[in-house]
């Protein structure tokens, strides 16, 4: 065997290992999902203060992202984003706070995106109100004069039955944002979709109720520190006051 024929063999060699390294590190599938100890000691060695103690369960909104809400011996309601990273299963983000947010994964599709929450039930809420809403709005470009009518979808998710959640974004905001996708493709021609929110003004806020029906500032639950570990696209939810509504 000359020299030729042992360096292509070893070429071939480590086409083959890296091909089986991205393959383990990108596309394989996920092994099993850590217990709830294990989950709580990777919580506390990254971050301590967030001093969890119980698991209140592992939501998979897919193969590679998982919900995981957490009690901690403060009595704090944290949540923590996992995601299959690199061959291993990764806490991403975790949060010693339960308040509403969407989660963004596979792409800026809004099909794709989840809100999670876990509310302290010291703030005795009863339900959650999340809206869709573009203001009314007028511009000017390029001598086109255009007019943005109000926008305002809506959906609740009780809390009665337990602190915590998850709600994929509702299909027929899905069709409304992919509308306006399409608005922005044929006015620009150069599109980014993760700008839909705030190119034309759709926003996603929430209102939180207590058991008395009225609107009610959940303090334990908007209070809180966090820990990034990985980068994952997460979107704050702002507190709406109703009269920025429009109702009956």
């Amino acid at each position: 065997m000359n020299k030729k024929e042992i360096s292509l063999i070893g070429i071939c060699t480590l086409i083959v290992v890296l091909s089986i390294i991205i393959y383990l590190f990108y596309f394989a599938t996920p092994k099993a999902f850590p217990n709830e100890e294990l989950l709580i000691d990777s919580m506390n060695e990254l971050f301590p203060s967030a001093k969890v103690s119980r698991i209140q369960d592992v939501i998979h909104l897919n193969e590679r992202n998982v919900f995981v809400p957490f009690i901690s011996r403060d009595n704090d309601y944290g949540i923590s984003y996992w995601i299959w990273d690199k061959y291993q299963w990764k806490v991403a983000k975790i949060e010693t706070r339960g308040e509403p947010e969407v989660w963004k994964f596979n792409g800026n599709v809004p099909a794709n995106h989840h809100i999670v929450w876990n509310i302290n039930p010291n703030d005795q809420l009863s339900h959650l109100d999340f809206y869709l809403i573009r203001d009314r709005g007028y511009s000017i470009r390029n001598d086109i004069h255009t007019y943005y009518p109000k926008v305002q979808m809506t959906t609740t998710a009780s809390l009665n039955e337990q602190s915590y959640g998850v709600m994929p974004v509702p299909s027929e905001w899905n069709s409304l944002l992919k509308a306006v996708e399409n608005i922005w493709i044929t006015n620009q021609g150069d599109w980014l979709f993760g700008q839909v929110y705030q190119q034309d003004q759709l926003y996603i806020g929430w209102i939180p109720y207590a058991k008395n029906g009225k609107v009610f500032f959940p303090e334990y639950s908007v209070n809180g520190g966090g820990y990034i570990n990985k980068s994952i696209k997460v979107e704050f939810l702002r507190i709406l006051n109703e009269s920025e509504l429009e109702l009956p």
